[in-house]
This record gives C-alpha cells, sequence and structure tokens, in this order.
C-alpha cells in the first residue's frame, strides 16, 4: 500500500495553454518528488496530513522556465489539491478532517495563480492568487524560496491558515476530548518542470 501510494505523490497534468496570439504557452508539469503537506497542533499532539496527489494546470508565456519567471505579471496557473489524498497514516484522524474539509461537497483544495514575479536576485517568489477551501475562497499571497536546478525550478516555503476564515470548525476527537487549534500551516517542496509546447500537442493529436 505504501508503494501505491509513494507512487501516486504529486502525480501531475501537464497542459498547453496559448496564448491571444495563438502560440502556445509553455506548459508545466510536477516532478513526481514534490511535496505538500498540512500541519497543525490539537490539545493532544501535533498532526500532519501529507498529500498523495497534486495535480497543475497552466502555462506560462516564454521560451524557458528561467526567461518566463523572470519577466513576472498576470499568470493562469492552477494547483489542485484532493482533499482525499491528504492522509496523515491515522484513519480516524483523516476521516474527521476530511469531513471538516467537506470533501463531498467540495472535492479540492484549489489555489488559482494570478500574478507573480521574482525578487532582482530571482531566490524569492512573491505570488498572490486566490485559494479555494471547502468551497469558500480568499485572497492570498505567498512568498516562497525558489532555486532553479537545470531546467526546473524548486519552490519552497510554508503559508499560515484560520480554518474559521473559511467556514471550517476545527476538528474535535474522542467526544471532544481532543481539540485541534484553529490555525494550519501548509508546507510545501513543488519541483516544476517545463513541457514542449510541440511535443504536447503532437502528443495530444495521436490521442485524439
Amino acid at each position: 500500500m505504501k508503494s501505491i501510494l509513494s507512487a501516486a505523490v504529486a502525480i501531475s497534468l501537464s497542459s498547453t495553454a496559448w496564448a491571444s496570439d495563438g502560440k502556445p504557452k509553455l506548459g508545466l508539469q510536477l516532478d513526481p518528488s514534490s511535496r505538500l503537506e498540512l500541519t497543525g497542533n490539537s490539545t493532544l499532539h501535533p498532526y500532519a496530513a501529507r498529500a498523495g496527489v497534486l495535480l497543475l494546470f497552466g502555462g506560462l508565456e516564454g521560451d524557458s522556465l528561467r526567461g518566463a519567471m523572470a519577466v513576472g505579471g498576470a499568470a493562469d496557473v492552477v494547483l489542485r489539491v484532493p482533499v482525499a489524498g491528504l492522509k496523515s497514516g491515522r484513519n480516524a484522524l483523516d476521516d474527521n478532517l476530511h469531513a471538516a474539509l467537506k470533501r463531498k461537497q467540495h472535492p479540492d483544495i484549489v489555489f488559482a495563480l494570478e500574478r507573480f514575479q521574482l525578487t532582482p536576485r530571482a531566490d524569492t517568489l512573491i505570488a498572490d492568487g486566490q485559494l479555494t477551501v471547502a468551497g469558500r475562497t480568499r485572497p492570498l499571497k505567498l512568498v516562497a524560496a525558489v532555486r532553479f536546478e537545470g531546467e526546473a525550478m524548486r519552490i519552497s516555503g510554508d503559508a499560515s491558515l484560520r480554518m474559521t476564515d473559511f467556514g471550517i470548525a476545527p476538528p474535535t476527537f474522542f467526544l471532544g476530548a481532543m481539540k485541534t487549534d484553529d490555525v494550519v500551516v501548509v508546507k510545501f517542496d513543488l519541483i516544476v518542470r517545463p513541457v514542449n509546447p510541440h511535443q504536447t500537442a503532437k502528443k495530444e493529436e495521436k490521442e485524439s
């Protein structure tokens, strides 16, 4: 079972986006080693739930990832995290977490990137977007470390969120004996790779 979950971690969907002039944008995909984890505290002990699946959609204008990131500006990139894939290793905790996140009504946590820029030293990413959790959307600004590794880009950081900001009542366990804190921290270490738009287009033509 562990090997199956390990293989499923950070499954990514590469896509070809198209600019207004009809030219394909640089497609993006996540490396399977990418990680995202939700951590928090409770009256009994800290907890952590790791995402088993990450889905990335969209693209950037440019011939290379480094070049596209250097330009910055508006973006249309979406990261989806299926709630069902968040696993802590404790079934009771997972069931309560999924219920609190309203998995049946809203199966995905979604971050839609709207604008981004790199700092002059190209080692920090400032990203603005909309985060949707349990069906409620709020603006989110992320400041993350960036490191270019060949053609790929590594984005690492964390973001503190309040569950109540998204209409979520912090889960309780064992008839209320264990109560979770309102604040959760999302930790991420994402490796983004470019997808050749011409190769992606040819693949889509074959599949059609």
